[in-house]
């Protein structure tokens, strides 16, 4: 008898803290619905005209899922749109997470539909972490989608938003009826090591923010050596379509702001090259990261 009983507590334990873990994010698995819209998720809904933000009775766990619908308007394709909050500016958090991360499934009309998570740490009102994550493959099953979160400094956030849709990058009318189907969403645990040990000594390309933007947003860097630096923009085709960074530069952390307004709403990439000239061999450093500008 006792050691059911303290079976039943370690259970029961488990589950509490399991359950605090995932209530960082207010009604995470979409069970809990008012008027059509998540409760405590804002949406792009037209009430009475175009839903294009539903509740699934097809879910990863429980009863519900969040079903994200491109659909036509007067105006043109509409893009699904969901942002945690009461209204829409984030939930508040005491931890410096890792990753967040989320079950979708994903039924696309066209390959240059994406499925996009975008998560902003912010600390006073000011952005101090941005993670992205995105997938233009079809999945007939829940699939685990992860983002991984970069920050500025070494700041502890107070509050973090999270941005869902699917965007075309063309926005092609072809678009109409692709879907996915979103649940279980949750950030990792906490890390401990702090933006500043990782990349004093390292080569790093930050994530841009805020994402998404419009029209202008930010990008850091870290380079530990003097080189010639270059920072490209290229469209989802690989074609390149700016130059932001063309310059010899000293080793150091650097930050530039810059506009998208003649571009269409849509995921774009921008890729860093330092070229090491002073080495005995030459060294190279790519990376490259996705942005979001939506209008």
């Amino acid at each position: 008898m006792k050691k059911s009983l303290m079976f039943f507590y370690i259970v029961l334990i488990i589950l509490l803290l399991s359950g605090i873990s995932l209530a960082q994010i207010p009604n995470n698995s979409f069970e809990n619905w008012i008027n059509g819209n998540p409760e405590s998720w804002v949406t792009n809904n037209i009430t009475g005209y175009l839903m294009p933000v539903s509740q699934s009775g097809i879910a990863h766990s429980g009863n519900y899922s969040c079903k994200l619908e491109m659909m036509n308007s007067i105006l043109g394709l509409l893009q699904p749109v969901l942002n945690v909050g009461p209204v829409g500016v984030g939930i508040p958090v005491t931890q410096r997470h890792n990753t967040i991360n989320l079950y979708y499934e994903y039924m696309p009309s066209s390959p240059t539909i994406y499925l996009v998570v975008t998560v902003s740490m912010l600390k006073g009102g000011q952005f101090i972490g941005v993670g992205v994550g995105s997938t233009k493959t079809a999945a007939g099953s829940f699939t685990k989608l992860t983002a991984s979160i970069s920050y500025f400094n070494s700041q502890v956030p107070d509050a973090a938003t999270i941005y869902i849709t699917l965007i075309d990058s063309l926005f092609n009318p072809s678009g109409v009826g692709s879907y996915a189907l979103i649940d279980d969403i949750f950030f990792d645990q906490p890390t401990d090591v702090t933006p500043d040990e990782i990349n004093s000594k390292e080569f790093y390309l930050y994530q841009n923010y805020p994402n998404p933007f419009n029209p202008n947003t930010k990008i850091s860097w870290q380079s530990p050596v003097n080189g010639w630096q270059t920072i490209k923009l290229f469209n989802v085709l690989g074609k390149e379509i700016a130059t932001i960074v063309n310059e010899y530069r000293s080793a150091g952390r650097y930050e530039i702001e810059f506009g998208l307004s003649t571009l269409p709403s849509g995921i774009y990439f921008y890729q860093l090259k330092v070229v090491d000239l002073s080495a005995i061999a030459e060294h190279l450093f790519i990376q490259t990261r996705k942005m979001i500008l939506q209008k």
